[in-house]
């Protein structure tokens, strides 16, 4: 299967059970959670409820607020708009040129998302920022680093609920500002189903370090929003990366089976990939690339 399609863990012959399980077998070691929410019906689904609560850095998941905030500011034109590279060494080779919007988002670059930031400027970012309620609305550790392991935080609850705000168009933004956020966080589009995302890893705090993968499913019959988090040590990954990341939305997905009724898991076992903000960089990956297989082993990459 092309990228992965999240799997419809809220239908009416969903197991959150047996979720739970795979998620504390997959993510051992981490204090881990999920969110799902069906749109259609209106249904949440939660694994480790506590969890979900907790406020932690949003870290690279910001880059979606941030456009949106650099759309209406003008700052940004649209999804093309370019920042030239000044040649400051990064952590990754993919942040080693100019970007575009959309390669910004794709490959996780920070230093594009400090110069929106930086643009924007503090009055304005913490008017959208208290406009939207984007959890706690704290920009107090800088403007070019509050959403970095800093003072700005959001749990993976109110992570869903901001995309809910975002795909209803319910935000206080131009109509075209967010039809441009919307495009540039598809990562796969397949037979009418399309599967949009934004990773994101960064210091929680300690010895440990925040990992997560946000973002939507829709197809003509469901839509699906999630917010998936990992706390943890960092278990070596180079520096700039962040840790490796447990996608159960992901994992499930890539063993879907779909039918022009029905989006349902076959039952496969999956294993967790290593999902990655900048999948140029990591093994070569091409966007939208699956990093998953239902047969045993996976394609690491890593994010940030």
């Amino acid at each position: 299967m092309p990228a992965a399609l999240l799997v419809t863990l809220a239908a009416a012959d969903a197991r959150p059970a047996l979720l739970e399980r795979s998620l504390h077998d997959q993510a051992a070691g981490y204090d881990a959670c999920f969110v799902l929410y069906d749109a259609r019906d209106g249904r949440t689904l939660r694994v480790n409820e506590a969890e979900c609560r907790r406020p932690l850095s949003p870290c690279s998941t910001f880059k979606i607020f941030n456009s949106l905030a650099g759309l209406q500011s003008g700052v940004l034109e649209d999804e093309t708009t370019l920042f030239a590279w000044d040649h400051t060494p990064q952590p990754l080779l993919a942040w080693e040129r100019d970007h575009t919007l959309a390669t910004a988002v794709r490959d996780s670059v920070v230093w594009y998302f400090r110069r929106v930031a930086a643009g924007v400027g503090e009055k304005a970012m913490q008017g959208y920022l208290d406009a939207v309620g984007y959890g706690n609305r704290d920009i107090s550790g800088g403007l070019t680093r509050f959403w970095l392991g800093s003072s700005l935080k959001i749990s993976p609850d109110e992570q869903v609920a901001f995309l809910r705000r975002l795909y209803r168009d319910d935000l206080p933004f131009d109509r075209r500002n967010i039809e441009i956020v919307k495009k540039i966080l598809v990562q796969d589009e397949t037979d009418g189903v399309v599967f949009s995302g934004k990773t994101g890893s960064c210091d929680a705090g300690g010895d440990n370090q925040v990992g997560w993968f946000v973002g939507r499913q829709a197809s003509p019959t469901k839509e699906y929003i999630f917010a998936t988090r990992i706390v943890g040590p960092d278990r070596g990954a180079p520096r700039g990366q962040g840790p490796t990341a447990f996608t159960p939305a992901r994992s499930a997905a890539s063993c879907c089976r779909r039918s022009p009724r029905t989006e349902s898991c076959s039952g496969a076992s999956a294993r967790p990939g290593l999902l990655g903000a900048s999948p140029a960089r990591a093994s070569g990956a091409r966007r939208g690339a699956s990093p998953l297989s239902c047969r045993g082993g996976f394609t690491p990459t890593r994010h940030a």
